[in-house]
């Protein structure tokens, strides 16, 4: 997900799922939370409030126990300067995914050879489409280039988050750093609360870190 189009800060925030079987059942195990707090809409950072911010506080301790399965990752970088938004984020997104790959494999929590699916929220069907075609273009030269081709390309597709619980879980994640890194001060909002909380569950207080 991408966030601060028009902020101090551009990011582009996700959500990695290591193995596919933990994904079936994580979706499984994200329907059991929602009924048992009794929560039957979408979630999204945009409609974090007092009413609602229990529940959004319960969801980042349930998602920090599945640590082990799940990874959340984002790359930022100042907006001033930036000629044209739409190339940075598909940058972005580029130097997202091949840092994620080295993580994960340097890490041994998901080593090479390994195939990658990239899901990304919506935005717009033809620029997400040319996107979505440039990123497959120079991972596929960054397989040979830098992972001696055991990088296997999957699916490469755009979904509206509706549709995914996974794709809303990114949504919460980049909402919270956004929140952080674009925030302007004044009265805290519930919106803090959940941020400050998820985050240093994540380890991650100050926002991304280059590694």
């Amino acid at each position: 997900d991408e966030s601060g189009k028009t902020a101090k800060t551009l990011l582009v925030g996700s959500l990695w799922v290591l193995h596919f079987p933990s994904m079936l059942s994580l979706l499984v195990d994200i329907e059991k939370f929602k009924q048992s707090v009794n929560f039957k809409r979408e979630f999204h950072f945009k409609d974090v409030n007092e009413g609602t911010l229990d529940v959004y506080l319960q969801l980042a301790d349930w998602i920090a126990e599945k640590a082990s399965t799940l990874s959340f990752k984002a790359v930022s970088v100042e907006r001033a300067g930036l000629k044209n938004v739409n190339d940075a984020l598909e940058k972005l997104f580029y130097h997202l995914l091949i840092r994620g790959i080295e993580h994960e494999h340097k890490s041994r929590r998901s080593p090479l050879p390994r195939a990658i699916d990239v899901v990304k929220d919506l935005e717009e069907v033809g620029s997400d489409k040319v996107l979505l075609e440039e990123i497959r273009d120079r991972l596929h030269n960054a397989s040979t280039s830098r992972f001696g081709d055991q990088l296997e390309i999957g699916d490469m597709d755009a979904m509206d988050s509706k549709e995914s619980t996974l794709l809303q879980i990114a949504d919460l994640y980049t909402g919270c750093l956004n929140r952080l890194l674009n925030s302007e001060g004044g009265k805290e909002h519930p919106k803090d609360k959940l941020a400050a909380h998820f985050l240093k569950l994540l380890g991650l207080p100050n926002g991304p870190q280059d590694q």
